[in-house]
């Protein structure tokens, strides 16, 4: 074969080579595109269920038993922002995850680990002692510091004496934008902040604490110049559902997807440009409170004083994977059952007032709902699972003339059965 043939051959197979690397290509990423924008959602975003036969209600607690149905309720604008987010995806997924809390109870480890939690809080040379069968109490009389922990749970509760307030004005307060990243430098000190915390909301207050007897009383101050701490709440993130959008279709051709299966890294390897994750916050008895609270009372450390003046940690820590899927209502849908007086007022305020005290407030004459987010509802108190609620959040006009802000819960599950 001369040098000509062999070249005319070598153009020809490497235009073919060129040709079927393209049809090969182009074939695979047309049928993915036509796959993933042509979904089945009720064969693919079918429910597992799997917790219990009977899921409990969320334990939502109705602070102001105020009656939605006798009040003009307007939702227009919530419904509105309520379709999708960029790129099409839904705002809110159909089906989520519900996960059981990972309550182990006492044992040495637990017991090994309050110790390390001492340690880092400098309670050092000092034997705690047993208030309760699953307490240890270190006691600090120079400082005036106590830790309380719980070694079922490892939730604590670390502070100073109230007589070891700073004064009013606290000059050495950081600004209410820098509080929050020294709170998160604080939990990283003991061991806590993690991506749950990166990746969920924090809350920074001005704040005094008063007592009167064995009555405690937190309050937010009108501004920095007025308060004693900077109260930072955090609300961690948690993973509503999360699955690769290349194969989704694909696994529902052959029956119901696990989505549990794609929080498990060994099973699936999801690169980022398929990766399709739901996020959201864990909120507290209100939306703009959590259970995990930092008082920061300096700037800087100074000698012999921590940074934070008491730290409030429950941290329900829930077992690796989610215990099943669950479907939820629509928001629209959301949103008409509170209009129909279903959803339960959890936070009501005047503006410019104390966001963080239950206080009474005067009659509603009108709510207009401004948002309207999917949440899981974390309480004070252990519960059992971890569940998705909808928070819903607008203004409200009380009958002296005044405006206000408001938040209402309603749980967000179709049905707690099976």
């Amino acid at each position: 074969m001369s040098l000509i043939d062999a070249a005319f051959w070598t153009k020809i197979v490497m235009r073919i080579a060129i040709i079927a690397v393209v049809f090969v290509v182009g074939g695979y990423y047309g049928y993915v595109l036509i796959t993933w924008t042509n979904p089945d959602p009720k064969k693919i975003f079918e429910p597992a269920y799997g917790c219990e036969a009977v899921l409990p209600e969320p334990a939502i607690t109705d602070f102001y038993d105020v009656d939605l149905t006798s009040i003009e309720v307007a939702v227009e604008t919530a419904t509105s922002a309520l379709q999708t987010t960029t790129g099409g995806i839904p705002k809110f997924p159909p089906i989520v995850y519900v996960y059981r809390l990972d309550i182990s109870g006492q044992n040495f480890g637990t017991a090994r680990q309050a110790t390390e939690l001492a340690d880092a809080l400098r309670f050092r040379n000092v034997s705690p002692d047993r208030p309760a069968p699953t307490q240890y109490r270190w006691r600090d009389d120079l400082l005036g510091r106590t830790l309380v922990v719980d070694t079922a749970t490892l939730n604590f509760d670390y502070g100073y004496d109230i007589t070891r307030a700073p004064v009013i004005p606290n000059l050495n307060l950081p600004s209410l934008p820098l509080a929050p990243s020294i709170a998160s430098d604080v939990l990283s000190a003991v061991g806590l902040y993690s991506r749950e915390f990166r990746e969920g909301k924090t809350f920074a207050y001005p704040v005094n604490i008063t007592r009167q007897g064995n009555t405690e009383t937190i309050a937010e101050a009108r501004s920095l110049q007025e308060a004693s701490l900077v109260r930072v709440d955090f609300q961690k993130a948690t993973v509503a559902l999360q699955y690769d959008k290349t194969k989704i279709n694909q696994f529902g051709q052959q029956g119901r997807v696990n989505f549990i299966d794609f929080l498990d890294s060994t099973k699936f390897n999801i690169q980022d440009e398929n990766l399709v994750r739901y996020t959201f916050p864990r909120v507290a008895q209100t939306p703009v409170v959590g259970n995990v609270q930092v008082y920061v009372q300096s700037l800087k450390r100074a000698d012999g004083q921590e940074q934070a003046f008491r730290i409030v940690v429950r941290n329900w820590v829930t077992e690796t994977f989610p215990c099943g899927t669950y479907p939820i209502i629509e928001a629209a849908d959301a949103l008409r059952l509170i209009k129909e007086g279903q959803g339960k007022v959890v936070y009501l305020t005047e503006r410019g007032g104390d966001r963080i005290q239950k206080l009474q407030m005067p009659p509603i004459t009108e709510v207009n709902i401004f948002t309207v987010e999917l949440a899981y509802l974390e309480t004070f108190q252990r519960q059992d699972y971890l569940q998705p609620i909808y928070v819903a959040e607008g203004e409200v006009t009380f009958n002296n003339g005044k405006v206000g802000n408001i938040g209402v819960y309603i749980p967000a599950i179709a049905s707690f059965g099976q």
